[in-house]
């Protein structure tokens, strides 16, 4: 049964994000990094939250809803009480089906019992990221370029 989960990566974060963009720098130590827009919402400190995933296994960007992978029901929600109908912007997804199929393309059947892969969920206001990895993101805030 899949459940998503918040992932605190920093105990600030109570709010949604506006927008997510992403690069891929494709080289010999390549790194996926999600750039979580917090700072285009109307009155949220002008930083963002960069979370680098490495080389993550797999990615797929979908506008603002949620269809294309399945997303477990209900999503964790925002704290702070204005913002709390939206959905929490960094999520895992506990016994997601897409990491399982995923896993069993790459481990065998003792390995996959414990395999390591992981379905994280970006939930912004205008579009969603699934990226499936290995290991958590590591996050760093940076300040706002165009908020």
């Amino acid at each position: 049964m899949e459940v998503a989960r918040k992932l605190v990566l920093d105990e600030a974060i109570e709010w949604p994000s506006a927008d997510i963009s992403f690069v891929w720098d494709s080289q010999a130590d390549a790194s996926f990094v999600a750039t979580m827009h917090f700072s285009r919402v109307i009155g949220l400190p002008e930083r963002d939250l960069k979370l680098n995933f490495g080389r993550p296994l797999a990615v797929s960007w979908e506008d603002e809803y949620f269809d294309h992978i399945p997303c477990p029901s209900p999503i964790p929600r925002c704290a702070l009480p204005r913002l709390d109908h939206y959905a929490y912007p960094i999520i895992w997804v506990e016994g997601s089906a897409w990491a399982d199929r995923y896993a069993a393309s790459l481990y065998t059947e003792e390995e996959f019992q414990s395999h390591p892969v992981r379905h994280y969920l970006l939930v912004a206001m205008n579009d969603i990221l699934h990226v499936l990895a290995k290991q958590p993101p590591v996050a760093t805030w940076v300040p706002s370029v165009d908020a």
